[in-house]
């Protein structure tokens, strides 16, 4: 998602269409995350290409890798090719292309897309049908004051402690009143065994990927988000913070990644597991 931001965020600037390669980029499927495109679920504007035409950029062409060493000297409004910074770099807001552009990288921050915000929120709408489940759960978490609380611990080696979550709940509830958390991830016997029992949780244990993006579209609709240090549980405190003034969002402060957290959540003090 923080891919497609990037890419749509780019071509409204510079007012070209926006294709998708999920032939050789990070769109396409990760055996070792158990991942697959899933951006077809929502209402995108992009075209997803497929193509052999595409091999062109492949990460294992020799002539790709000599032709981003060659394109990586040139001004950025020449190049073809635009490889993610390693630190935030304001000029890319500001460069128009002149040419077809092909962005790499995984530009895991707001500040690349935060002037096209609704555009997102727009494109980011699920359109699959939704089960009576899901449906259900949705206005579960819409009638009460909600928090969702995303565990993230399998296929990952960046673990958050216990403690990262017991704190941000006991912070959460000094603020709000009346919480019910609703706790969503990976590993519901961890959850329920570390998480506190003196209040309102309810566990909710996604662990198929198969309902994955059910998840997410029940965690944007709560109220308030503990989230984890992944991409994942970013997008749906994103979608669920419409209103910065009402919505709460508890985030790690560090990461383990390039990934920082949006400019108004609270980032609180982390460590992980040994």
């Amino acid at each position: 998602m923080f891919i497609y931001a990037m890419g749509r965020a780019l071509s409204l600037r510079s007012k070209k269409q926006l294709m998708l390669d999920i032939r050789n980029s990070n769109f396409g499927a990760n055996e070792a995350y158990g991942r697959t495109f899933r951006l077809d679920k929502f209402e995108i504007k992009a075209t997803v290409c497929d193509s052999p035409a595409m091999d062109q950029y492949s990460r294992d062409s020799r002539k790709f890798y000599w032709r981003r060493k060659f394109e990586h000297a040139l001004p950025l409004s020449w190049r073809s090719i635009l490889e993610e910074p390693k630190k935030y770099d304001k000029c890319l807001l500001e460069f128009t292309t002149r040419r077809s552009l092909y962005v790499m990288g995984y530009w895991q921050c707001e500040q690349y897309f935060a002037d096209c915000k609704e555009e997102l929120r727009n494109d980011f709408i699920f359109k699959h049908p939704v089960s009576s489940t899901v449906a259900a759960m949705t206005e579960t978490v819409e009638n009460c004051n909600s928090v969702f609380i995303h565990i993230r611990r399998k296929h990952f080696s960046y673990r958050l402690t216990a403690a990262y979550y017991q704190n941000a709940m006991a912070l959460l509830r000094t603020w709000h009143d009346n919480l019910t958390f609703f706790v969503f991830g990976d590993d519901a016997q961890w959850s329920a065994k570390h998480l506190p029992c003196d209040c309102n949780v309810r566990f909710l244990d996604r662990d198929k990927s198969s309902v994955e993006i059910d998840d997410l579209l029940v965690m944007s609709h709560c109220r308030h988000a503990i989230i984890a240090n992944s991409s994942f549980s970013w997008w749906a405190a994103w979608l669920a913070q419409k209103d910065a003034t009402s919505t709460s969002v508890i985030c790690p402060s560090e990461w383990g990644s390039a990934t920082t957290p949006a400019q108004r959540w609270y980032a609180l003090p982390n460590t992980f597991e040994a």
